[in-house]
C-alpha cells in the first residue's frame, strides 16, 4: 500500500532486485563519525553522520550498459544543497530538508563497479552547510527506469517477486449486458507499455479491459466477444503518473469512456450473454499486459450508469 499523507493506493509492483547491500554506513568510503540519533521512516533509531565538507559513497557491482534507478532516504539535521551521484557517475544537485525525503536518479551504467548514492557535501564543490549532519536510509539499486518501493537487504541482494491481484467466481457481481467497469489508477512511468485491468471469463475470449495504451499519455477501453472488438475508445490523458478516474460504460450499442468526469469517446457494438464474465484481474485475464502502478479506487456496476452519474463517479 502506498501512503500519500491523505489516503491509501493499492500498489501493483513488477519484480525487482536491490543490488545495494552496503547498508552499513560506517563502512562507506569517507565516513567519518555518527552523530545525533534520529527515528528512521521504518521508525527504528538511527543515527546521523557527520558530513561537514566531507563526501562519503559505497561501492555496488552492477552490469554495465543497463539503465538502473537508484534511490535513497535522507534526511539533514538543517537545510543545505548536496550532490547526489547516479549509475552513470553523474552527480545531480538535490536539496535537504530537516524532514525525510526519497531521491531517485535513473541512468545507464558506464561500468560494473558503481559510486551510485555518493553523497558530496564539500564546500570546494559549493554544496554542504557548517555543522551539517544527514540521515541515510533504505539505499536501493535496481534494474529499471523507475523506483519501486524499498526492498530491504541485509548483506545479501533481495528480489521482491511481481505483484499479482485476481478475484475468480464473482459472475454475480458483473452484469455481462450492461454495466460500468471504474478504476481511479495511475502509472508508475509513462513508457509507452500495456497496462490491463480487465473483467473476463478467465480467457482472452470474453473480456473488458481498461488499459494505459502503448501510446504515450493514452487511455483506452473496449469490450471483446466472438464477434472482435466491441465499443473501442481511447483518450490521452495529461500525466497517466498521476491518479485518474476513467470508467468504461457497455451496454449493446451504448458504449463509452469517461475519464476525469468528461466523456472523453463514445462507440458501438454488442456485449455478451448473461454470466459471461466471472474473473477480475489486472492483467489481460490470463497473465499477460499486466497492470503495474497505483490503484486508488476500483468499482464495477452492475448496471449502465447515466451521464449525470458517470460525471459525479470520474471527477
Amino acid at each position: 500500500v502506498d501512503y500519500d499523507g491523505t489516503a491509501s493506493s493499492l500498489l501493483v509492483e513488477p519484480e525487482r532486485t536491490n543490488v545495494f547491500i552496503q547498508n552499513d554506513i560506517s563502512t562507506w568510503n569517507g565516513f567519518s563519525s555518527y552523530a545525533d540519533e534520529t527515528t528512521a521512516p521504518d521508525g527504528t533509531t538511527i543515527d546521523f553522520v557527520n558530513m561537514e565538507d566531507r563526501r562519503i559513497f559505497p561501492t555496488t557491482t552492477i552490469s554495465n550498459s543497463t539503465e538502473y534507478t537508484s534511490s535513497i532516504y535522507l534526511k539533514g539535521n538543517k537545510t543545505a544543497d548536496v550532490k547526489l551521484r547516479n549509475t552513470a557517475a553523474n552527480d545531480t544537485v538535490i536539496t535537504l530538508s530537516t524532514e525525510w525525503q526519497r531521491f531517485e536518479l535513473t541512468a545507464t551504467s558506464v561500468s560494473t563497479v558503481t559510486n551510485a548514492l555518493l553523497i558530496d557535501a564539500r564546500y570546494s564543490q559549493g554544496m554542504g552547510a557548517a555543522g551539517l549532519e544527514i540521515a541515510i536510509y533504505g539505499g536501493q539499486v535496481e534494474v529499471g527506469s523507475y523506483p519501486t518501493s524499498y526492498i530491504p537487504t541485509d548483506g545479501g541482494t533481495v528480489t521482491r517477486v511481481q505483484d499479482q491481484y485476481s478475484k475468480s467466481g464473482i459472475s454475480n457481481l458483473i452484469n455481462s449486458t450492461e454495466g460500468v467497469l471504474f478504476v481511479e489508477m495511475a502509472a508508475f512511468a509513462d513508457d509507452g507499455g500495456y497496462r490491463y485491468i480487465s473483467l473476463s471469463d478467465g480467457t482472452t475470449s470474453n473480456f473488458i479491459v481498461i488499459r494505459y495504451y502503448n501510446v504515450l499519455s493514452k487511455v483506452s477501453a473496449f469490450l471483446y466477444n466472438a464477434s472482435g472488438v466491441q465499443g473501442s475508445t481511447s483518450a490521452v490523458v495529461s500525466d497517466i503518473t498521476q491518479l485518474t478516474k476513467v470508467a468504461f460504460k457497455w451496454k449493446d450499442s451504448d458504449f463509452a469512456l469517461w475519464v476525469n468526469g468528461v466523456e472523453a469517446a463514445t462507440g458501438t457494438g454488442s456485449t455478451f450473454s448473461s454470466g459471461a464474465l466471472n474473473t477480475l484481474n489486472f492483467d489481460n485475464g490470463i497473465g499477460g499486459n499486466p497492470f503495474f502502478g497505483k490503484v486508488k479506487q476500483l468499482q464495477v456496476y452492475d448496471t449502465s450508469l447515466s451521464d449525470t452519474q458517470l460525471a459525479t463517479l470520474t471527477t
